[in-house]
Formats: C-alpha cells, sequence, structure tokens
C-alpha cells in the first residue's frame, strides 16, 4: 500500500510542472519563490512628520458614491500649499484633474468638472478672506474658481492649441493680478484677476516657473527650460537676465526647482543639473553650494527651505532626501519613500518637521525593435 502511494504522489510531482505550464503559473508560484517583482510602490503623497525619518501616504480620495478610491497611481505635476491656511493643499496631477485637501493631506477630494486632463501649476490669492478663488493652468488654458471647485470658468484660452500654460503666480498686494508662463516663452499679465490678458515679454523658451518676491510685491523670479533664470523688478515692465554667475557651472542653466528664502528673498537656491547653486544678493552673484555627490552626478528633482529657518534646506533624489541644518556645509542623507521617481518637496512654514512630498513616477518609453 505504501509502494502504491509513492508511486502515485512521484506520478502527480511529475505531471505537476506540465498543468502549472497550461495554467500559466510556475513551480516558483506555488513553491513561493517566485522571481516575480513586487509591485512599484504607490505614488501620489507622502507626508513626513518627523524630519524625512519616516514617511507615510496621504492618499485617500473622499468619495460620495461609499467607494474608497486613492491617489495611489496619481502622479502629481503641481503641489502648492495655501500661504494662508497651512492645512490646505492643492495638487495638480498628469492626466487626471485637480485635488484638493483641507486637512493637510489626510483626505482629498478631486475638484468637480476637472476630473482629467493635466494641472501644470495652481495658484491663490494671498488674503485669507479670498481663500476660494484658484487659478489652474491645463493645456492651452487657465480656469478659474471663486467657490472652492464647485464651479470654475474658462479665463485664458490659447488659439495655439499645441501650446501650453505652464506657469503661475499672483501678486501679493494685487490679488487682480495674474501672471502666466507659456511654452512658447510668452509671459501674460493681467489686471482684472483673468477678464483679459496682455502678452508683456517673451522670453527664450519654456517659462516653467513664476515665484513672487515676498517683501516687494513688484519683483519677479522666473524659470526658463534650459535658459536659466530671470527677474523683474518693476511688475514686469522690463526683465534682467541673471544668468552670467550661473554660465561658471555647467549644468546650472538647467533649473529643475527654485527655493526663495522668504525673510531674505534676494537669497535664492536653484537646483540643476549642476546641483545646487545660492545667490544673496538677488542673482547678480553666484555660488555653488558643495554637495556629497560630485556636480552634475545626481539629478535634483526639487529643493525646499525651512521657512522658519533657512539655514535648513532639504533636497531630493530619484533616490534619496538630504538634508542641512547649516546652509549647506554638511549634510545628512535620508531614503526616498518611492525610489526611482521625481518629486515635489514643501515644507510646513509653522510646524517645518512636517514634510510634504508630491511623486511622479515618469513613464519609461519602450525602445523600439
Amino acid at each position: 500500500m505504501t509502494q502504491i502511494f509513492l508511486w502515485r504522489r512521484s506520478l502527480l510531482w511529475a505531471a505537476l510542472p506540465l498543468s502549472l505550464f497550461i495554467s500559466g503559473c510556475s513551480l516558483g508560484d506555488v513553491l513561493g519563490t517566485s522571481s516575480k517583482a513586487p509591485p512599484p510602490p504607490p505614488v501620489g503623497i507622502y507626508r513626513s512628520n518627523d524630519g524625512g525619518q519616516t514617511w507615510v501616504t496621504k492618499n485617500s480620495i473622499l468619495s460620495a458614491s461609499g467607494s474608497r478610491p486613492t491617489l495611489n497611481a496619481t502622479n502629481v505635476l503641481s503641489l502648492l500649499m495655501d500661504p494662508t491656511d497651512r492645512q490646505a493643499l492643492y495638487l495638480g496631477s498628469q492626466g487626471q484633474g485637480l485635488y484638493y485637501s483641507y486637512d493637510g493631506g489626510e483626505s482629498w477630494w478631486a475638484s468637480g468638472p476637472i476630473r482629467s486632463g493635466s494641472i501644470n501649476a495652481v495658484a491663490v490669492l494671498y488674503d485669507a478672506a479670498e481663500r476660494c478663488t484658484v487659478y489652474a493652468a491645463t493645456a492651452n488654458r487657465i480656469l478659474k474658481t471663486t467657490d472652492c471647485g464647485r464651479f470654475w470658468n474658462q479665463t485664458y484660452y490659447d488659439t495655439r492649441l499645441s501650446e501650453q500654460v505652464l506657469s503661475l503666480a499672483v501678486q501679493r498686494d494685487a490679488p487682480s493680478v495674474i501672471f502666466a508662463g507659456l511654452t512658447t516663452g510668452d509671459i501674460l499679465k493681467s489686471k482684472d484677476a483673468g477678464k483679459s490678458w496682455e502678452t508683456i515679454t517673451r522670453l527664450p523658451g519654456r517659462v516653467t516657473n513664476i515665484i513672487g518676491h515676498t517683501l516687494n510685491p513688484k519683483i519677479f523670479y522666473v524659470v526658463v527650460d534650459r535658459q536659466g533664470i530671470w527677474k523683474t523688478v518693476d511688475d514686469g515692465a522690463s526683465w534682467q537676465n541673471l544668468n552670467d554667475g550661473l554660465k561658471k557651472f555647467p549644468g546650472a542653466m538647467v533649473i529643475t526647482s527654485v527655493s526663495v528664502d522668504p525673510a531674505r528673498p534676494e537669497t535664492i537656491i536653484t537646483a540643476s543639473t549642476y546641483g545646487l547653486v545660492r545667490t544673496t544678493d538677488g542673482g547678480q552673484t553666484w555660488s555653488a553650494i558643495p554637495l556629497l555627490t560630485p556636480p552634475g552626478k545626481a539629478p535634483i528633482s526639487s529643493v525646499a527651505l525651512n521657512p522658519s529657518n533657512p539655514a535648513e534646506i532639504y533636497y531630493t533624489t530619484d533616490s534619496t532626501l538630504f538634508h542641512s541644518q547649516d546652509a549647506g556645509q554638511t549634510w545628512q542623507t535620508l531614503n526616498a519613500p518611492v525610489p526611482g521617481t521625481r518629486t515635489i518637496l514643501i515644507v510646513d512654514p509653522k510646524v517645518p518637521t512636517t514634510l510634504y512630498l508630491g511623486v511622479n513616477r515618469p513613464v519609461q518609453q519602450k525602445s523600439g525593435l
């Protein structure tokens, strides 16, 4: 009887590989030794409450249907914290519209009609009484809401359908003055809250970022793709090229992120293909910040300052969060929560140990045969 049992068991094991092959399974699947790679970690939003030591996802979307959708597969193109309310966050997604949170990312709402398309930039007013007024740049349009996203109106439409609005900014002391940057290099300005627009200058490349000066509302810094950084001191009437000092650092003109010291807005740090470069005189002179990696060896996604202590600097690469508490003289390394991604980093201005990370996993292009 024992011999019959052993003979049947041997037949079973002999037939198992064939049956697994027919069913599409492998022997490793059955034995728990499969070499299949685990699914990649979620993208969306991560938050750290301890200065980047640990991270948790904050991707829960509220839904009236009772379902439990998440941002786990949502690539983040833009992330903004309302300057008048640190609990209010706006997330511009890649292809999935606009989301907002009023509880520090604990929960998110999809913004009414904007549930598709890529949101390149978001801008809000520097006035707590007007916190429900929001501008969003998507494709060749600028949209506006005055009721916290319930309804949106189109305030700008570019007839050049292949062009896009990439950046937005609101003047601090004049909420009706809006600036927009386009892929054409055009910078648009509206003096009547988006009812009409004029082209005030044309710069030599895609205008990827517009940053307002925190003390002088007539000063703006503008990042031009692969062409460095520009500045206006007269509300856009004239423009200065700030790149002479950058040219001595190879790759410093390819700027990926900018952080301005809110207390001393003549101090700016740019992240670029070169690394980190800093000016303390509004762009007249620049100096490199020594990093742990050689210049040009670690692509940097984002750089951020602690608003209450600008000597504290963070920057991210595709695998690591770097942290300095002495203005870049020494650095601590921490693991990024999602390797192989591009990120947007925000430091909470009131609780600077709280960090937000918007994550975008670039789509790898398949090579042709």
